[in-house]
């Protein structure tokens, strides 16, 4: 478990993370770029301008990362569980990645 603290540029690329708890923690633009995340749980923590791209995501559950921004990487969120307000506000860029337009 890893609690509490803001860690800036938390660099885990290739890193192997299994049954991995963050609690409470700010991480500024962590990189997870070609991970491998298993069992991974964020609960009260902040997730901002995460880099996912090429992360391999199973049973990592993100509902509890408020904020969550993620820079790179929507397209490996597989695996992962998000809520329903999550959702929402990666509507815009989930949209822009898969190619849609949305206009009011």
């Amino acid at each position: 478990m890893i609690r509490g603290g803001k860690i800036d540029f938390l660099n885990l690329r290739e890193a192997r993370l299994r049954d991995v708890v963050f609690d409470s923690c700010v991480l500024v633009e962590p990189d997870f770029a070609g991970a491998r995340l298993e069992r991974v749980e964020f609960t009260g923590c902040a997730l901002k301008e995460a880099d996912f791209g090429g992360a391999t995501l199973r049973d990592v559950d993100l509902r509890g990362a408020a904020p969550l921004e993620i820079a790179r990487g929507l397209d490996r969120l597989a695996g992962a569980v998000i809520s329903t307000g999550q959702l929402l506000d990666l509507a815009p860029v989930l949209a822009g990645e898969l190619g849609i337009r949305v206009e009011d």
